[in-house]
């Protein structure tokens, strides 16, 4: 057809730049400039929240393989004999703590599905930057995989 040939783009594309000629463009660069702000506030609200979490986070799975964190990881009769046996299967008296084997697997799952978890919910938000994640995964999955391990001194 000879007028499609004299036109800069398709028809469909002509008429819906003909279309955008019409509208107030006052009001569109508004409503642009106004999500514009919303996305970098989100990204800096967002940013700033995600490291407070992981860092809360890495206290969390410490206290975890530690076995020093909330009185809820410790089985209350064997603190009545003096010994403090974990959950987790890490026990010991006083600030002699060592993990069994049975205990440093379970500990060590907690905290790797705990890490799963967490990840793959941040992973799932769209303005949460992937970066933090890698690095407190590998901080403390490497740190909780050697803490008790006697060969990776």
């Amino acid at each position: 057809n000879e007028e499609e040939k004299k036109l800069r783009f398709t028809q469909l594309a002509e008429h819906l730049i003909d279309k955008a000629r019409g509208w107030e463009w006052s009001g569109v660069l508004k409503c642009g400039i106004v999500w514009g702000y919303f996305y970098m506030i989100m990204n800096v609200i967002v940013a700033n929240f995600v490291n407070v979490f992981l860092s809360t986070l890495i206290e969390i799975c410490q206290d975890i393989m530690d076995c020093s964190g909330p009185q809820t990881y410790f089985d209350y009769n064997a603190t009545l004999s003096g010994d403090t046996i974990c959950k987790f299967g890490i026990q010991g008296s006083g600030d002699d703590v060592s993990a069994d084997a049975d205990g440093f697997v379970g500990g060590f799952v907690v905290i790797t599905l705990l890490i799963l978890g967490v990840g793959l919910f941040l992973f799932l938000l769209p303005p949460v930057p992937g970066v933090p994640i890698y690095l407190i995964s590998g901080l403390v999955l490497i740190a909780g995989g050697t803490k008790y391990n006697r060969d990776a001194e």
